[in-house]
């Protein structure tokens, strides 16, 4: 019967974390950079609530065909397309010293970030609070090379249930990844305890 109570723990905080994670992740969108063998990869995932941010235009010339992190330019997705502008987020110029360096390829749902300009470019005709998945690739090159920093960067928007996050993470671990770590602390932490709550019984 104890054995039955601590799997159903675990599996409660299992489950629980994911939850967490999920409805984080789903609440805002986050690019990260990766140094997978002799590339940088980017990936982006999560999704954008536009609500109270301004609508400036939709270029049909838009682009990711680079990454220039002094001055804070993210983004991945297709390396030509229709694009929509947005203002009206704070947060960080830059994620490091490099300049412009020129993508490799890209595909997926365009997402990108201008800080310096103050534009916010999901794809065009982008429905607020919709999905986005995007990767891009600069071949043949790694976190020095481009002159990025790691760390976690975050612009943030919005007030209430309209208030969002666009998050760059240099080096960081993915969503899944904290998702799988955190469920498995938090595993470790009920079974530490079952063991010790039992050791103390035993002794008493």
């Amino acid at each position: 019967m104890r054995k039955q109570a601590l799997n159903l723990r675990v599996a409660a905080a299992v489950m629980g974390q994911g939850v967490a994670i999920t409805t984080s992740a789903e609440a805002a969108h986050v690019i990260n950079y990766q140094e997978v063998g002799a590339d940088v990869i980017a990936t982006g995932s999560g999704s954008l609530d536009v609500t109270d941010l301004k609508f400036v235009e939709s270029d049909a010339a838009g682009t990711c065909s680079e990454i220039d992190p002094s001055q804070g330019f993210a983004c991945v997705g297709p390396l030509s397309v229709t694009v929509d502008t947005y203002q009206g987020f704070a947060g960080p110029t830059s994620f490091g010293p490099g300049g412009i360096h020129v993508a490799t390829s890209g595909s997926g749902d365009f997402t990108g970030i201008v800080p310096l300009a103050g534009n916010l470019h999901p794809p065009g005709g982008y429905t607020s609070g919709h999905s986005l998945f995007g990767g891009m690739t600069l071949a043949n090159t790694n976190f020095q090379d481009l002159g990025l920093t790691p760390g976690t960067y975050v612009w943030s928007w919005g007030t209430g249930p309209d208030a969002d996050t666009f998050t760059v993470q240099v080096g960081a671990p993915e969503p899944s990844t904290w998702a799988l770590l955190l469920a498995g602390f938090g595993a470790l932490g009920l079974v530490g305890w079952d063991r010790g709550t039992r050791k103390a019984e035993a002794i008493g």
